[in-house]
């Protein structure tokens, strides 16, 4: 859609010609009125190998990939109280990092993932809470253009977890997506409002684990709990996409061979399974 000039037919509707690299935008008034913002920053913040850091009360408006990108190096990160928009990849990313907050932040119109916490082996320790995330990922009318994105609100890995009083309105992919791929014990996630999750035709879930290893040889996670949280209206979208889709978004979604979750007192409404 995005890439059909032949559809932009009502006041601010957009596309965008690759082939000539010409953007149009559709307007009945003077074009002086309107603000036309494109990206040419790749990253707002890149805190490369440093740590020991906080950032705080900060305006992230525009970044062509990440707002805020850290890859490796060391921890104690803070991030609190920013105010994420239209992050053209993730909101925050980070990898390889002990001892982060996420707390009390505001995010919109993240393309991919909005707060993205990766680990390897030894990187602990992360809280998560009271950050409110809408409109994460790519928009359904988007996916003809072939704008596939993960597009997950929140990505986390780590050992030491507490995901507490998040507020997730429409995330294209997963609304909360822990232990991703990885043997991450000690994780509570609870009271988290996720509303329209799982937008993405198929594989996904409000809430989401997996675990890829199949080897004798891997740790098990422990300590892992999921309660008190809301999950509303995870139902797919199948509609405007490259080729036809079907499938069913969960509310909780376990993927291969995951395990030792205990899962109590949650909620589940109108999802197309629970």
């Amino acid at each position: 859609f995005v890439g059909n000039v032949a559809d932009v037919d009502s006041e601010n509707e957009w596309a965008y010609d690759s082939t000539n690299t010409d953007f149009y935008v559709y307007s009945t008034t003077n074009p002086s009125t309107k603000v036309i913002k494109v990206s040419i920053v790749q990253r707002l913040f890149n805190l490369g190998g440093f740590g020991n850091i906080s950032i705080k009360n900060i305006e992230l408006e525009g970044a062509n990939g990440a707002s805020i990108y850290k890859l490796n190096g060391t921890g104690n990160l803070t991030f609190v109280n920013n105010y994420f928009n239209g992050s053209g990849n993730k909101g925050l990313a980070l990898s390889n990092c002990d001892n982060v907050t996420v707390e009390d932040n505001v995010a919109i119109n993240c393309y991919d993932n909005t707060f993205m916490l990766p680990k390897s082996v030894g990187n602990d320790n992360a809280s998560v809470k009271r950050n409110s995330i809408s409109y994460n990922g790519p928009h359904e009318t988007m996916h003809y253009a072939g704008d596939d994105q993960d597009g997950s609100a929140i990505v986390i890995s780590m050992n030491n977890v507490e995901i507490f009083d998040n507020y997730i309105w429409r995330s294209y992919y997963h609304g909360i997506n822990f232990g991703s791929g990885s043997n991450a014990s000690n994780v509570v996630i609870t009271r988290n409002r996720i509303i329209r999750p799982s937008v993405y035709a198929g594989d996904c879930g409000g809430i989401y684990n997996i675990f890829f290893n199949n080897t004798s040889t891997a740790t098990p996670p422990t300590n892992r709990f999921v309660y008190g949280n809301w999950i509303d209206s995870s139902i797919c979208w199948t509609y405007g996409r490259r080729t036809a889709q079907s499938g069913s978004s969960k509310g909780i979604y376990n993927d291969a061979r995951t395990y030792n979750v205990i899962y109590y007192n949650n909620l589940i409404t109108n999802c197309d399974m629970a």
